[in-house]
């Protein structure tokens, strides 16, 4: 969606309820796992305003203390919009409003 970007930021969701990690147990209750949605945003190369980047939408999941691995949404209850277009300076209002947050 935007070639030869670089990830520049990466916004962390659990889907619609805000942020943090979400415990869910298996349909059949023998497993639980906890997950997190992210987005990833890339920046157009050509660094104007209103040029057109991506922004990325993955899961992260953990089964049973395990380690984090990205999975597909199917395996989590969560919808299946992965990529949307978004302009550098979307982008740049993010990364603006999430700078409270870096050290």
């Amino acid at each position: 969606m935007a070639p030869n970007a670089t990830c520049c930021h990466v916004i962390l969701s659990d889907g619609e309820r805000g942020s943090g990690v979400a415990t869910k147990t298996s349909a059949d209750g023998a497993r639980s796992y906890e997950f997190f949605c992210a987005w990833a945003l890339f920046k157009n190369v050509d660094g104007k305003p209103g040029s057109l980047g991506a922004e990325i939408k993955f899961v992260c999941r953990r089964d049973d203390g395990g380690e984090w691995r990205s999975t597909g949404f199917d395996a989590v209850a969560v919808d299946h919009v992965t990529g949307l277009a978004i302009t550098n300076a979307e982008i740049d209002a993010a990364v603006a409003r999430d700078s409270r947050y870096y050290d």
